[in-house]
């Protein structure tokens, strides 16, 4: 399976994506940020509003795996609930290079994506009068 291109699904059903959120120090706006970007991301990539469910860890380092939503979500994976998995930045999942190319594989291995969602870029529009 190629790892830029979401796991085939029957047409009529929703990508089951599970959107994960994490931070360093308990901050709920921050969780909330993200949860924003990528639902706002999700909203405009779909075809059809895809099956959402929401792992957070607030206040938890991403230089360990045990974060008690992480865990939740590595079983998830492993029990192929799960299609995609949406974060607003790679370093949510794993800090260092060799943890995230061994969670790389392990979603590799169960079929399952992983997306980077980022805030829309600013346009400036002249508009005229």
């Amino acid at each position: 399976m190629d790892p830029f291109i979401i796991p085939p699904t029957d047409p009529r059903e929703p990508l089951r994506v599970a959107m994960y959120c994490q931070t360093l120090w308990a901050d709920t706006d921050f969780i909330g940020y993200q949860k924003t970007v990528i639902t706002d991301t999700l909203r405009r990539c779909a075809d059809m509003p895809p099956l959402l469910s929401t792992y957070i860890d607030n206040g938890y380092c991403a230089n360990t795996q045990i974060r008690p939503d992480f865990q939740r979500l590595l079983l998830d994976v492993a029990a192929r609930k799960i299609d995609v998995i949406a974060v607003c930045d790679w370093g949510r999942l794993a800090t260092t290079d060799a943890d995230m190319r061994q969670l790389l594989r392990f979603f590799y291995q169960h079929d399952t994506l992983v997306i980077e969602c980022k805030t829309t870029p600013a346009r400036l529009v002249l508009l005229a009068a």
